[in-house]
This record gives structure tokens, C-alpha cells and sequence, in this order.
């Protein structure tokens, strides 16, 4: 049986492998579904929802990575998903699902949606009925690029010369009643939230080299790259001490371990989800899956 699951890991930016995970159990928490690990992560930040496991598991260290798991049966390979966290416009779309029954071609499909009152669905419906509307089909791909239903249909629709109201209403009633799909509107908001991720990551600032540069004053020892690399890190972490100023409660290793997993993360393709039972209410394709080898994770794509 299809089963969700909220996980956390160690992830070792050096062997680039996901180790030590473990199922996260909190209590008076329901972790249950999709729905529910979403309703749960979009009000927290990563760093928080880390704080609340420490706590839980006390003897359980270096955790710096959490992710959905998603295992189809016994038999098949898991699937992770990135967390959608620290987004409360979100949580509305986790609340008060209802299936929906319908066709696309020859498949028929019953899905989980999205409340249409949701704002951030309202929101969002209108930035997709723009480009629909426009015609802008280039703007539409770079803003899911991915291969599914939804695709499939708007590139349909902006394609079509309609002979009459009636057969583009129709088709047009079909895109919407798809992207309120929950695991669809959940895809449109993970690559969103990615591509604002790209714009505010820094970038190396070229400077042209000065043709009189001063002359260096010789004030003692020089600091070595070493020297000055462990008092950047130093003051990291004194800046980031608890309270009490006896902890720290964000290392210099996990920040840049959560830097580079939101940086290269491979699976935010929860469009591509391959599940098919109706009980849980979701349809689509197998996305990239990790290879599990004892203890650590490791990332493989096809």
C-alpha cells in the first residue's frame, strides 16, 4: 500500500549522499498524508521543523535535510519530494480537499484539488489564465517546464483554432479543473518557489583590475586562507549561538549543507508522481528516485 512520509537525513555535501534517515514522528501532529506533511511544513521554516525533530529525538544528531518519501509498495523504490516549507499562503491548499472525477483523452482521472477559495490558488489561476489568454506559450514552459497533463492541455489549447465557444470553453474548463489538481498546483508552486531561489542567489561580482593598486602595508604575520576561513566560521556561529550562549543553533556546516541541497536538489518533480490509486488520489509518472545502500542515500538520475 502507497504510504507518505516525512523524513529527515544527514546529507554529506562531500560524497553528495543522503545518510542516517530517519522517520519523522511528531506528536499530536498528523503526518499522514501529502496534505497533511504540507499543512504541517508551509508554517515552519526549515530550521524550525529541524529544532522540533532534535527534540524529539534527542540522540539522534547532524540531521541538516528533510524531504517527503513516497513508497508505492514494499517492492518499489522510494521517492523523494521537496518540502514545501515557510509558505503560510499554501496552507489553505492543504485544507478541505475534495476529489474531482474527469477525462482527459482516454484517461480518467480522480484527483485531490485545491480549494478554489484558496487566495494563492486564486492568485496563481489568474497568472495562468494571463499567459493562456495572451498566447504566451514560451512564458508558460519557462514557468513549469515539466511533461504532464496540464502541459499537454494549455499547449493544446494556445495550438487550436476553435470552430466554436462551446469546444474552447470546454477545453479551456479542463485546464482549470487541472491545475486545481492538488499535486499539480503543488508542482506550479515548487517550481516557483525554485526559480525565486535562482534570482536571489549571489553572484560573483566582476571587478576590472586596478592598474595602480596600493601598496600592501606590512602590519605583522599575514592570516593563511586557513586562518581566515576559520575566523569567518568562528563568527558565524558566535552570531548564531542560543540564549543561553552555550549552543549553537545553526552551524556554519549546516547552512552551507542547506545552501547547496536547495541549490542542486533534484526532486521538486512532484508533478511526475506515479501513483495511481484512487483511494489516495493521484495520477501520473515516476520522477527520479534515489538508490538506498544501507544506511546512506544516493542520488541517481535516469
Amino acid at each position: 500500500m502507497s504510504k507518505y512520509s516525512l523524513v529527515a537525513s544527514y546529507y554529506n555535501m562531500y560524497t553528495k549522499t543522503y545518510q542516517n534517515e530517519i522517520t519523522i514522528n511528531l506528536p499530536e501532529i498528523n503526518l499522514s498524508t501529502l496534505q497533511n506533511i504540507d499543512n504541517f511544513t508551509s508554517k515552519h521554516s526549515t530550521y524550525e521543523i529541524l529544532q522540533l525533530i532534535k527534540k524529539q529525538y534527542p540522540n539522534v544528531h547532524d540531521l541538516n535535510h528533510i524531504a517527503v518519501k513516497y513508497t508505492k509498495n514494499k517492492s518499489a523504490n522510494p521517492v523523494y519530494y521537496r518540502v514545501l516549507d515557510n509558505n503560510p499562503e499554501f496552507t489553505p491548499c492543504t485544507e478541505n480537499n475534495t476529489l474531482k472525477q474527469y477525462r482527459i483523452g482516454n484517461q480518467y482521472i480522480t484527483s485531490l484539488t485545491v480549494p478554489n477559495s484558496a487566495p494563492l490558488f486564486q492568485k496563481e489561476k489568474e497568472n495562468l489564465v494571463e499567459l493562456i489568454e495572451t498566447k504566451n506559450l514560451i512564458g508558460f514552459r519557462n514557468l513549469y517546464p515539466h511533461h504532464d497533463n496540464l502541459v499537454f492541455l494549455v499547449t493544446r489549447y494556445i495550438n487550436t483554432s476553435y470552430d466554436d465557444d462551446s469546444s474552447r470553453e470546454r477545453d479551456f474548463n479542463l485546464i482549470m479543473t487541472e491545475f486545481s489538481r492538488y499535486i499539480t498546483f503543488r508542482g506550479w508552486i515548487i517550481n516557483k518557489e525554485k526559480q525565486q531561489e535562482y534570482l536571489y542567489q549571489p553572484r560573483p561580482i566582476a571587478y576590472a583590475p586596478n592598474p595602480n593598486p596600493p601598496k600592501k602595508i606590512k602590519k605583522g604575520k599575514v592570516p593563511s586562507i586557513e586562518e581566515n576561513e576559520a575566523e569567518y566560521i568562528r563568527k558565524f556561529e558566535e552570531d548564531h549561538k542560543d540564549s543561553n550562549n552555550k549552543e549553537y543553533k545553526y552551524s556554519y556546516n549546516t547552512y552551507q549543507a542547506e545552501m547547496h541541497n536547495r541549490e542542486y536538489l533534484e526532486e521538486d518533480k512532484e508533478e511526475f508522481l506515479s501513483e495511481r490509486e484512487v483511494q489516495d488520489a493521484y495520477y501520473g509518472q515516476e520522477p527520479d528516485y534515489y538508490e538506498e545502500n544501507n544506511s546512506n542515500i544516493k542520488r541517481r538520475r535516469h
